[in-house]
């Protein structure tokens, strides 16, 4: 199940959506393409995921959590290619 909220003609926020109702995805997409912070979430609502796009591609840093919220890996993409790891 998907949600799209429009800003404009070329851009909208768009969040997907467990079966059982919780936020899955949330991210921004101007113009079909993915920017600025994406957050992926856990079934249980908890953050598993945020990284930061630009024109479509993982851009900077992207944090990894585990189920219960806590940081588990960082790593930094530079044109989607990832480049290192924490």
């Amino acid at each position: 199940m998907s949600l799209f909220t429009i800003i404009n003609k070329m851009a909208q926020v768009i969040r997907t959506y467990f079966d059982n109702g919780q936020l899955r995805e949330e991210y921004f997409e101007n113009d079909g393409q993915r920017e600025g912070d994406v957050k992926y979430y856990y079934e249980n609502g908890q953050l598993g995921k945020i990284c930061n796009y630009d024109n479509g591609k993982r851009e900077g840093e992207c944090k990894i959590y585990d189920e219960n919220g806590q940081l588990d890996e960082i790593f930094y993409y530079v044109n989607d290619i990832i480049q290192n790891k924490n």
